[in-house]
């Protein structure tokens, strides 16, 4: 299809007509604004604003936007998409524990936020990747049921899971929380808080084979 412009000048040029009953595309004297007609009697104007230029809707109906909640619930299992649940809050939120599934890593920036908002009372909440070439780098801070000081546990080389068992990995209580941000393609870095109680040992794993 071919390119037309539009050329301001103050009348027809030479072999030019003007159409009856045609709605007409103009730039307004007044304020140099671009504009074009809706009806035939020309009294009844649109403006085009440019994207820097705000424009007040007369007469339209605005339907309410539909806005996805922030926190995901994570069910008994959940597989995450990143186009879908990045930026986003996981709830680990089963009683009889949830287990997460990362999409693999790439290295998009993508950021994945867990909160355990259900403690589990049976099985444990699990977070994991999608594929054994996926690894966890980063810490996870465990605050000890005793008056010792808090565990920092850093993740293993090829660690991929983190396993909160109800005791000395992490008690999978409500308010536990871990970030992990997708970095560096098969990498996911992490930070978290946890607690534990008895003899307190990592949560990192190398369970996915």
């Amino acid at each position: 299809m071919p390119t037309r412009y539009i050329k301001r000048s103050a009348a027809l040029d030479g072999g030019q007509e003007s159409r009856a009953n045609a709605n007409a595309i103009f730039v307004d004297q007044d304020d140099d604004q671009l504009k074009f007609t809706t009806g035939t009697s020309g009294t009844t104007t649109v403006d085009v604003v440019t994207e820097s230029q705000t424009q007040t809707l007369t007469n339209k109906t605005l339907t309410a936007p539909v806005i996805a909640s922030t926190a995901v619930a994570a069910g008994g299992t959940l597989t995450l998409v990143q186009a879908t649940h990045s930026g986003r809050v996981i709830a680990l939120d089963t009683a009889a524990g949830s287990v997460v599934t990362l999409p693999a890593s790439t290295g998009a920036g993508a950021t994945y936020t867990f909160l355990v908002t259900v403690t589990a009372t049976t099985n444990s909440h699990v977070i994991q990747v999608a594929n054994a070439t996926d690894e966890f780098r980063g810490y996870v801070i465990q605050d000890s049921d005793t008056a010792t000081a808090p565990n920092i546990w850093w993740a293993a080389d090829n660690d991929d899971t983190i396993t909160l068992n109800r005791t000395t990995s992490g008690l999978a209580a409500q308010g536990e929380y871990f970030t992990l941000v997708d970095a560096v393609s098969g990498v996911f870095f992490v930070r978290g808080y946890s607690q534990a109680s008895g003899i307190e040992v990592t949560p990192f794993s190398n369970a996915v084979s």
